[in-house]
């Protein structure tokens, strides 16, 4: 027999002992009542969002269920982060042709572009991470005296230069970042990095170098 700690202690070790009918019983009913929740939750979970009759016994005859990667599929690919230099400069190439770029925000999962038209009016454009262009059309026509920021300028290294740069400085890990606005200001064009979840603010350069906090 041993104790508590594994060492032996010379005595003869007890003879399990078979459980209680009443034990049996108690544990029958947790066994029970653990699988019932589990059945319920599985069913709440499968009709969430589905409103309609219809939907609902639908989910209800047909319960979804899940391929595990083992049985030879492969799980579907994740989007590539748009903070990459590659991702990010094939979403400007589509954003372009649709107007001058008056601000731009970067964020892994899609970019948003505020752009000024030859009109003058201002429009908004999203690409995503998957490649989904959206295009929420034009507004007004005073934006046409706004300073742009011209394409070739915008530098694709610098989101990704500067989270590693404000990583190091916050001491915060990179999946942190929220988002980086690229703005023009008085004094020259400006990246500016937020955390989430508290907005944690860095600024920097064109080119996402000379990080100091905000």
């Amino acid at each position: 027999m041993r104790d508590a700690f594994g060492n032996e202690t010379g005595e003869p070790a007890e003879p399990p002992r078979a459980p209680s009918p009443a034990r049996r019983t108690a544990l029958g009913v947790v066994v029970v009542a653990l699988i019932v929740a589990g059945a319920v939750a599985a069913v709440v979970v499968g009709l969430g969002g589905k409103d309609h009759p219809a939907s609902q016994s639908a989910a209800a005859e047909a319960p979804t269920t899940e391929q595990p990667a083992s049985a030879g599929l492969a799980p579907p690919p994740r989007p590539a982060s748009l903070l990459r230099p590659r991702v990010l400069a094939d979403a400007l190439a589509r954003i372009s042709g649709r107007g001058r770029l008056r601000l731009l925000r970067v964020a892994p999962d899609r970019v948003d572009a505020q752009l000024v038209t030859p009109s003058g009016a201002s429009r908004n454009v999203q690409v995503t991470a998957a490649g989904r262009l959206r295009d929420f059309g034009t507004a007004g026509s005073g934006a046409a005296g706004l300073p742009t920021i011209p394409y070739t300028r915008v530098d694709v290294r610098a989101p990704a230069r500067m989270v590693r740069a404000a990583a190091a400085r916050s001491g915060r890990p990179a999946h942190r970042v929220d988002y980086l606005v690229l703005l023009m200001l008085q004094d020259g064009q400006s990246w500016n990095l937020y955390f989430k979840p508290d907005a944690l603010h860095f600024a920097g350069d064109l080119h996402g170098q000379h990080v100091v906090q905000r």
